[in-house]
């Protein structure tokens, strides 16, 4: 105990330093300035004749992983969801894609009081955490006031599971006081083994985010797209990061050289980055349409900047084939799922660290490009249209992979209703 309480010392005194973080970070996410007494726990009491899950998807890609299974516990009409988050574009991404079938608020601080504060005021029946946000002070007050918690979907990369080990008397607390581990992988299940798991807690369930399938009105959406776009050799670069988007232009600019009408689709992972991007794509000399304010790009403009929330597996269905941003640079890369729903072609870079596993296993299938820089990359777009036949091939090994491999949603759902009843 004595980890626990020097580790929560430690948040008492940064906390005034967090909050001005916080107030820094909210000049370029104006989100992260809102409902700012919500993360001290100070949410709006849960009032629910239905027992109340605590589900916590810290961030975009835990709220996107999320997705499947808030929809199958709506569906099930047996509890009152709260989600929590901690980034702006996580909790944005909930209230779009739910309203208010589920209650929001940011997660609490792991500071005691704090969580203490916003337990006594959602009365969680069980606390559920989406892939690796696993936090001491949390885990600790569910154990002592009898509320379970279950890690789903969890996954622990190689460099996270060393960054645990520096603080190894509390990672083995934590995985001392949590109920039950499902997790993707085999190689997951021995890291968080590594950290003082018993065997027992664990199961390997596969990924949720296989448990995804291609909603009929973003497909009928993306449909009249396309006929709009007139056949227009179509590009996607997702989820880029600062240091990308350089390299993803310059690729666009060796393409329009060959293919004169072609249209590249831009959509930066966050927010905040918008308008440096559109300053970005007039000052390399494209013309620009902006998905917020043009919907659809006219013919003679080349760039549709997707500076939107929660419309990404649209734009996807939008295009010949797709690059999957975050893996140029050392960011570890993010999910190929969302474009593998459309079956077409998929391209990342060397730096998928975050989804190594996928990475590996949609390469060997034939159904994922790895690419380097600029030529490579218009290479492959160039390639990916002017060889439909080759392109329809490694789209269908990309969807084939995505249906072999689900099943991981009815796994946690079982586990789910085995911890709440026990």
């Amino acid at each position: 105990m004595i980890g626990l309480r020097l580790y929560t010392l430690v948040w008492y005194l940064a906390l005034p330093f967090i909050l001005a973080r916080l107030v820094w970070r909210s000049v370029k996410a104006p989100g992260y300035r809102q409902h700012i007494p919500e993360r001290l726990g100070f949410i709006t009491p849960i009032k629910t004749t239905k027992p109340c899950l605590w589900i916590h998807a810290v961030s975009l890609g835990e709220s996107i992983a999320a997705t499947p299974l808030i929809k199958a516990l709506i569906h099930s009409n047996a509890f009152h969801l709260l989600i929590t988050n901690t980034t702006p574009t996580g909790r944005a991404r909930i209230a779009q894609e739910f309203g208010t079938q589920v209650s929001q608020a940011w997660a609490p601080y792991d500071i005691s009081g704090c969580v203490e504060r916003f337990i006594s005021r959602a009365n969680p029946r069980a606390l559920i955490i989406m892939e690796t946000e696993l936090w001491p002070n949390w885990l600790n007050i569910c154990r002592q006031k009898q509320i379970p918690s279950l890690l789903a979907n969890g996954r622990l990369s190689a460099k996270s599971a060393s960054g645990y080990q520096r603080f190894a008397k509390l990672s083995a607390a934590m995985m001392h006081d949590i109920n039950r581990l499902t997790v993707q992988t085999d190689a997951h299940a021995e890291r968080f083994e590594q950290l003082g798991a018993k065997r027992n807690k664990i199961q390997v369930v596969g990924n949720i985010k296989f448990d995804i399938n291609l909603d009929s009105a973003i497909a009928s959406k993306a449909q009249a797209a396309r006929s709009t776009l007139a056949g227009r050799p179509c590009f996607i670069a997702g989820s880029t990061h600062a240091g990308e988007d350089d390299i993803i232009l310059a690729a666009f600019s060796q393409i329009i050289q060959k293919l004169p009408q072609a249209l590249l689709i831009l959509v930066p992972r966050h927010p905040e980055r918008f308008d440096t991007v559109a300053a970005l794509i007039h000052a390399k000399g494209f013309s620009l349409a902006r998905r917020s304010q043009d919907h659809l790009p006219r013919a003679e403009q080349q760039v549709l900047l997707g500076d939107t929330l929660g419309e990404l597996t649209l734009l996807y269905g939008l295009a010949d084939a797709a690059f999957i941003g975050g893996s140029l640079i050392p960011r570890g890369g993010h999910n190929m799922l969302e474009a593998a729903l459309w079956a077409i072609p998929l391209a990342t870079g060397p730096h998928m660290e975050n989804f190594q596993q996928l990475h590996e296993e949609l390469s060997q299938c034939g159904a994922l490009t790895t690419l380097h820089n600029a030529d490579e990359l218009a290479e492959f777009f160039l390639h990916c249209y002017l060889d439909p036949a080759q392109a329809k091939q490694l789209g269908q090994a990309g969807f084939v992979y995505l249906l072999k491999n689900q099943g991981a949603l009815s796994r946690i759902l079982a586990e789910i209703t085995h911890l709440v009843n026990h």
